[in-house]
């Protein structure tokens, strides 16, 4: 379950800063938008370790329900089946209260079987009547049975529906093999954020959750750092090394998650035994923090939360915008777990960011393959 983090409102927020983004979006929002971006919270949630849910629509309604679904599954704890779910929802009565809004609840008991509820029942197949409301599925050779509700369900969807170019550590079929696709492609979608207004510009995007069952109970991805880099081609076709631009380390304290973005203004570079190192030091970067938490709590600040800024993370997504001549992009997505390779980051002191060379001339090479004509 993916979910991403920005909500909109009629007027917006002036001066909204993207965890993807240093400057403020409003210049890219038309002003006849019905919508603008306003604020980031979570959209995906733990109602225990046996229920999840993903939202869409008006805040009001979803408030709402997550507060009594979080009550009844608070009374069945770890015994609850689709009985007490299908009961619940029968009594809320959906079609009553949930107007503007959609959900997808999943669940799995303590013998292993699980199930989904989605709200509007009717699912449409991709490639249908793109304006209609509600729940839209498609099937992926690489992510499988793939349903999508919201503002962004047809632009993200489209997207899954291309070619994609990700590599993965862990066989089709594995676990990890599914759930690094789904984070490799976050990288891939918070890489075009960067490079492109695609996702904000249709009130969705700014940062992105992800939910997994671990074989026991759900879980939220947590401390994961994905890098963003950018390249363009030059005059003899050449993108050299894709420049790393962004960092954004996930990390949650309790249900909240905090944002760690550092933007890359200069880095120095060396390569040693396969490996690349970036190092940044003060004035070579800008870190913002941003705290997303449930639309059930109150917003807080990033002092209340007490973190220990400084992070050391072995666990990185890539993703990839190469830029050609006519301004058509090449964006794949890189999922990588490995002890010598990673960031570390010494709070407001230095950046150092372990990459391997093997990727940056994978990268280097399909971008050639992506725009052949290229001389």
């Amino acid at each position: 379950m993916v979910g991403d983090i920005l909500w909109s409102s009629k007027f917006g927020k002036e001066n909204l800063v993207l965890p993807t983004n240093i400057y403020p979006i409003n210049q890219f929002i038309p002003n006849e938008q019905s919508l603008k971006p306003d604020s980031f919270n979570q959209k995906i949630y733990l109602i225990n370790s046996r229920v999840c849910v993903c939202f869409s629509g008006d805040e009001i309604e979803i408030l709402k329900f997550l507060k009594e679904i979080k009550l009844r599954c608070r009374i069945y704890g770890d015994e609850i089946d689709a009985i007490h779910l299908k009961e619940f929802l029968d009594e809320y009565k959906l079609e009553e209260q949930f107007i503007k809004s959609s959900l997808i609840i999943f669940w799995m008991n303590k013998q292993g079987k699980g199930g989904m509820f989605n709200f509007p029942k009717n699912i449409h197949e991709f490639g249908e009547n793109k304006n209609m409301s509600g729940w839209f599925h498609l099937r992926s050779d690489v992510f499988g049975e793939v349903y999508a509700s919201g503002s962004g369900r047809n632009t993200y969807l489209d997207l899954l529906n291309q070619k994609i170019d990700f590599k993965s550590s862990h066989e089709a079929g594995d676990i990890w093999n599914a759930i690094q696709t789904n984070v490799g492609q976050i990288a891939r979608l918070l890489a075009l954020e960067k490079i492109t207004a695609l996702t904000f510009q249709q009130n969705w995007g700014g940062g992105f959750e992800t939910i997994f069952y671990n074989g026991r109970e759900f879980q939220k991805f947590d401390e994961i750092t994905y890098i963003i880099s950018h390249g363009q081609f030059d005059e003899t076709g050449d993108i050299g090394l894709p420049n790393p631009r962004l960092i954004l380390y996930y990390k949650y304290y309790g249900e909240r998650l905090l944002i760690t973005a550092i933007e890359i203004l200069h880095a120095s570079k060396e390569k040693v035994d396969k490996k690349i190192t970036f190092n940044s030091n003060p004035g070579e970067f800008v870190v913002n923090f941003f705290v997303v938490s449930g639309i059930d709590e109150e917003n807080i600040s990033v002092d209340q939360l007490n973190p220990n800024f400084s992070f050391e993370c072995h666990t990185m997504a890539m993703g990839y915008g190469i830029i050609s001549k006519t301004n058509s992009t090449y964006n794949p997505g890189y999922f990588v777990e490995h002890p010598e390779l990673g960031v570390t980051y010494i709070h407001n002191k230095s950046v150092q960011l372990v990459l391997s060379e093997e990727i940056s001339n994978d990268v280097s090479t399909g971008s050639r393959g992506a725009f052949p004509n290229i001389k």
